[in-house]
């Protein structure tokens, strides 16, 4: 894999830049979350911040992976991941989505993909309804119906007495062993 990795130039030529990136926004007031595998900003990319996602699958040719990125919902992805890095850089074009493909199984084979315009529309209309959902289960700062058990901030947990003297009893065991 590793190999097929490296004999492809597509692969390296894009993948120089940041690793693993957080992304945090609020969106209509929901709380937004996005964990990039990478952001590709170099000449290649005529330093447009391009977004994008490592995925190691069992067949990765273009046809099989087309339907996995459909069904595996990677259009959603796509787009929600483009919409967050637009949103923390809203002065900047963010460049096209892209998929870094590494097959686990023989012929270990690899390919670069991007998310067109209709992929990117796919994924908007499925997360629009995602966020319709969250935004009716999301009331008052707190999803409403799971239970908030500190309301008031974080408590502080301590150990009940049995338990810290278990403890202590496990140190003395293996010392005098």
């Amino acid at each position: 894999m590793l190999k097929s990795a490296v004999s492809n130039s597509h692969f390296w030529e894009r993948l120089n830049g940041t690793w693993q990136t957080v992304i945090l926004w609020i969106e209509d007031g929901i709380p937004m979350k996005g964990m990039l595998d990478h952001i590709t900003q170099n000449l290649i990319t005529r330093n447009l911040k391009v977004p994008g996602d490592l995925k190691t699958t069992d067949i990765g040719n273009p046809k099989a992976f087309h339907k996995k990125m459909y069904d595996r919902n990677y259009d959603l992805q796509a787009y929600h991941y483009t919409v967050g890095l637009q949103a923390l850089y809203p002065e900047e074009t963010i460049g096209q989505f892209m998929w870094y493909v590494l097959e686990t199984q023989h012929p270990f084979g690899s390919g670069v993909y991007y998310a067109d315009e209709v992929v990117l529309e796919s994924g908007r209309a499925k997360r629009a309804r995602a966020i319709s959902i969250c935004k009716q289960l999301y009331k008052n700062g707190e999803l409403s119906e799971f239970p908030n058990y500190s309301p008031s901030g974080p408590k502080e947990f301590t150990l009940w007495d049995w338990m810290i003297n278990k403890s202590l009893r496990m140190e003395q065991d293996e010392t005098s062993v």
